[in-house]
């Protein structure tokens, strides 16, 4: 549950830079519903359809698909509303950052931690030396 509500939180943080108003029943709700209680979950799951019929579209991060998110599907799809689905919020960053730096010509750094702090380090004993 709670690597979802991260992946939430950072499909949020995604749409809320790019200027959406995300609406995150899963995330708001669970804050006074609690979602181990079976009927506070259905609570919840149809507030999150009733704040379906405010949204102008549903966006579907990733590829597995719950029983609440299959629930909203269905709705918007009632609501003649567009659905639209992208990859895990992870990864539309990764891809956004391949497309950035493909089209500024900005290398992508794949070193690890430890061969920065590596090379940090060889640099300054470099300029060390060279006093």
């Amino acid at each position: 549950m709670e690597a979802n509500i991260d992946r939430a939180k950072t499909a949020c943080r995604i749409l809320s830079t790019l200027g959406f108003l995300p609406l995150a029943p899963h995330l708001y709700f669970t804050q006074f519903l609690k979602d181990e209680e079976k009927k506070e979950r259905e609570t919840g799951m149809k507030l999150g359809l009733h704040w379906l019929e405010e949204a102008d579209e549903l966006w579907v991060f990733g590829d597995t698909v719950s029983e609440g998110m299959t629930a909203e599907i269905k709705k918007a799809h009632e609501l003649n509303k567009p659905v639209r689905n992208l990859p895990e919020p992870g990864r539309v960053i990764e891809l956004l950052l391949k497309s950035i730096s493909e089209q500024y010509q900005i290398p992508l750094d794949d070193k690890t931690e430890d061969q920065k702090s590596k090379g940090q380090q060889d640099a300054a004993e470099s300029e060390d030396n060279h006093e």
